[in-house]
């Protein structure tokens, strides 16, 4: 399910909580971690005030 959102736009962490809302938020960090380990999506970190993390498809 996070592929496939992730590949509908939906980039934050808090996008995909809200449309998958019964994953638990660990458990869905621990997939998305692995998900980029494998290279199937990538992870963008920004260095702002308040760290953001959006994720894209590998294209």
């Amino acid at each position: 399910m996070l592929v496939y959102y992730i590949s509908k736009n939906l980039k934050r962490p808090s996008e995909l909580q809200r449309m998958i809302p019964n994953a638990d938020r660990r458990v869905m960090d621990k997939q998305l971690q692995e998900l980029v380990l494998h290279g199937f999506i990538n992870k963008n970190t920004f260095n702002t005030k308040v760290p953001k993390v959006e994720y894209e498809n590998v294209v």
